[in-house]
């Protein structure tokens, strides 16, 4: 029978998962960051955060089949569930406090939502259908401009700038900031001392990087610079020692599939983030 357990114990919980987690490192490379927030134990796990496993029964030694978290205010996310672990990793999470959706691989995001609407009579609709890209070696080179790791004066115009990107993203599930933008891993293209594209590279795992955050403003597109900015920083994240950087992609955007399929990155993996809706009376 599968049995869930929780944990508050964040580094307790990277040791127990970070073996799972890189059987595919590159897929997981969600996972991997939510768990790395708490891996050393310097920042402890807040009550509302939800981090569990499931395994094959109660056993100390039994067998790992898949990991579910959540942060508020973000879906739950699955990592390789499966069948009718989904099942008992979607009941328990419900049981930790409402749902406001779920991310995941498609066929364990759809089992998972399907397990939601059974439960609560509710329906769920699709935010954005994704696909997970990896890159071990940039093919194109470089345009017009340089890549600059942002600095303190670049703080205002990279917070309006994540928020422009987040409403052409996520229109209908855009994260809201709770404070201010951090200025680690975000870099920007600039052409003549003058800003024209951004994108964030942080850690995503013991091997792998990711590419976020990747915006241009409508009056410096159709020049190349997004595709410059990412393939820059994709090569500057290899030669500190990553063996491969990822990225998410909008499906429904056909623009940036081509431009990072041209860079180097190769399709990996494809994720669903749904979105629940609890039933009207």
């Amino acid at each position: 029978m599968i049995h869930v357990r929780r944990y508050t114990d964040g580094p307790a919980f990277a040791r127990l998962v970070s073996p799972f987690l890189l059987r595919h490192e590159a897929i997981n490379n969600l996972a991997f960051r939510i768990v790395g927030r708490f891996a050393d134990g310097a920042v402890a796990v807040p009550p509302d955060v939800y981090l569990a496993a499931a395994f094959a029964s109660a056993l100390p030694d039994a067998e790992l089949l898949g990991v579910a978290l959540r942060t508020p205010p973000f879906n739950l996310a699955l990592v390789y569930p499966g069948g009718s672990a989904v099942a008992a990793l979607v009941e328990d999470a419900m049981d930790f406090g409402p749902l406001s959706g779920i991310i995941g691989e498609v066929a364990d995001a759809q089992l998972g939502a399907a397990v939601w609407v059974a439960a609560t009579g509710g329906t769920f609709t699709p935010i954005v259908a994704l696909r997970v890209h990896e890159l071990t070696r940039v093919e194109v080179v470089t345009g017009e401009g340089t890549l600059r790791a942002a600095v303190e004066s670049d703080r205002e115009k990279l917070a309006q700038w994540e928020q422009a990107f987040y409403a052409e993203a996520l229109p209908s599930d855009a994260p809201r900031r709770s404070g201010p933008l951090t200025l680690d891993g975000f870099f920007l293209w600039e052409v003549e001392g003058v800003s024209v594209s951004m994108a964030r590279g942080l850690a995503a795992g013991p091997h792998t990087a990711v590419i976020t955050a990747v915006y241009t403003p409508p009056e410096h597109r159709r020049r190349g610079y997004a595709t410059s900015a990412v393939a820059a920083l994709s090569g500057r994240l290899l030669e500190q020692g990553y063996g491969s950087c990822v990225l998410f992609t909008d499906l429904a955007n056909p623009t940036s599939n081509a431009i990072y399929r041209r860079i180097g990155y190769r399709p990996v993996g494809d994720f669903s983030n749904l979105s629940f809706h609890a039933k009207t009376a």
